[in-house]
């Protein structure tokens, strides 16, 4: 997929880190810088503003300082959000585990929403807590999807238990490969480069294969190579 253009925002203002997992480069701006600057905000400025991981693969950090974070309206993630589905194929947002007006603004645009949890009890209540409020803001199993994250194949709470305690079935399993993702994260290189063979990069990719097909991405893409011959 290296003619797919995909930007990755980081918009867990308050402790977003996201360019850590995927990058060892400095930010050169970020989502707070933009909100500061919004009225210039078009794809040269985003673009400008990205680290850039791939050729065709940029991330957006959250913000250099916390009093960044406090300039950021949610006016603003609207207008950044405009500028970015407009350039890229595809739009990543990570998010805080909080529902807010800024939040909201982004969950309200969205496609997909993919709420990553791991097994443990007050995970599982955490979970429950901000499946309800989704529900509260309409948002309903078509558009949320429950991902475990670090599953262990024989667990002290089975997926079935899980179900039943949130009211919701589990969409993917993304396995515990502890000393490979955490190489992966300390060197800033994606899992994917690092151990291509490991089960999480095999699992990631199987879902970034799902998601291309479902946004219709790879015919897009398809016919538009027909048409120009590249």
């Amino acid at each position: 997929y290296a003619d797919v253009r995909v930007v990755l925002i980081d918009l867990n203002l308050q402790g977003g880190d996201a360019e850590l997992f995927v990058s060892d480069s400095h930010a050169n701006s970020s989502v707070g810088g933009i909100a500061q600057d919004i009225q210039r905000l078009d794809q040269t400025l985003l673009e400008a503003s990205l680290i850039r991981v791939l050729p065709n693969f940029g991330v957006l950090a959250a913000v250099h300082d916390t009093h960044e974070a406090f300039a950021v309206k949610p006016e603003h993630v609207g207008q950044l959000m405009d500028v970015a589905v407009r350039n890229y194929d595809l739009v990543v947002l990570d998010m805080p585990r909080s529902v807010d007006p800024l939040t909201m603004k982004a969950l309200d645009r969205a496609n997909e929403i993919c709420l990553v949890m791991q097994m443990p009890l007050p995970f599982i209540r955490d979970a429950k807590k901000l499946l309800g409020d989704f529900r509260s803001l309409g948002y309903g199993s078509d558009k949320v999807h429950i991902v475990v994250n670090r599953y262990e194949a024989d667990p002290d709470i089975t997926l079935k238990d899980l179900e039943h305690a949130i009211g919701m079935q589990v969409y993917r399993t993304v396995p515990n490969s502890y000393r490979h993702v955490t190489s992966s994260v300390n060197q800033g290189v994606p899992i994917v480069r690092l151990e291509p063979r490991d089960p999480v990069s095999r699992t990631l990719l199987e879902m970034a294969a799902r998601q291309m097909h479902q946004d219709g991405i790879e015919q897009r893409k398809s016919w538009l190579s027909k048409l120009t011959g590249k």
